[in-house]
């Protein structure tokens, strides 16, 4: 597999009659970086929610992981293309990090063991106190988001 995303001839109209993209045609090669800029408004959203099939193709093609973004392929699209949300804020939905974490290698059948193994893996910025499941998370407003249960382990 590799991690190309095409889309060719993308156009996609809300519900409400609203064009949010039109003919758009883009290729991302593996290792490329790419910045979707744009005001409010401008469909980067929408493009973004194309890649891994939370919207449907309208008109065009959509290619992701070098799969066609099509009902018989969502599965493995989406275990191949991440999705994370603006505000850091509405990421999280579960009772402790660990289920976060754990969310989506569960509903990929993934071993409990080696799920729990890849939870304890450092995967933060530089910095940032290293815990366990259960563990305490600040918001980008500073907030506390989940409790402490375990409390903090010693940086390695």
């Amino acid at each position: 597999m590799h991690h190309t995303v095409e889309v060719e001839h993308l156009s996609y109209s809300y519900p409400d009659g609203h064009q949010a993209l039109r003919d758009v045609t883009l290729t991302v090669a593996p290792g490329e970086k790419v910045a979707l800029l744009g005001p409010n408004g401008a469909g980067k959203s929408t493009l973004i929610l194309h890649l891994n099939g939370i919207l449907r193709v309208q008109s065009g093609s959509v290619r992701s992981a070098g799969m066609p973004v099509i009902d018989k392929n969502l599965g493995r699209v989406r275990a191949a293309v991440g999705l994370v949300f603006q505000n850091p804020d509405d990421q999280l939905f579960s009772p402790t990090v660990f289920d976060d974490v754990a969310f989506g290698p569960i509903y990929q059948g993934l071993p409990k063991a080696e799920i729990a193994a890849a939870s304890t893996r450092p995967s933060r910025p530089s910095g940032w106190p290293r815990t366990r499941s259960g563990s305490r998370t600040i918001s980008a407003r500073g907030e506390e988001a989940h409790r402490n249960r375990d409390g903090p382990v010693d940086a390695p």
